[in-house]
């Protein structure tokens, strides 16, 4: 969630470096796609913190959140902008589905 956000609102904001971006990832529909995709990471994540809330304990919801960001560094590093930019949010997507429709 962290390193899709982050990805997003670099695009969103022209950050990217030179390396890194890709001749779409520059276009105005890139642009367009990463304002509703932050949208997606948004509602995501008060989507997990609710479910976390709801179904465990305060305290792992906390420590799931710090494993969550050490673990967007990882990907930050690995995953390339362009990979990060089509797959973060249908995984974010995917994630709250299957959550929600587990039962505890």
């Amino acid at each position: 969630m962290f390193a899709t956000g982050t990805t997003m609102v670099m695009v969103r904001n022209k950050k990217l470096d030179r390396h890194a971006s890709t001749e779409f990832l520059e276009s105005p529909t890139a642009l367009k796609l990463a304002f509703c995709f932050c949208f997606v990471v948004f509602f995501s994540a008060v989507s997990l913190v609710l479910w976390a809330w709801l179904h465990v304990e305060w305290y792992m919801g906390l420590i799931d959140w710090f494993f969550g960001l050490i673990a967007a560094g990882f990907v930050r590093r690995n995953v390339r902008v362009s990979d990060l930019f089509f797959f973060g949010p249908p995984t974010l997507i995917i994630l709250n589905a299957a959550l929600w429709a587990w039962k505890k």
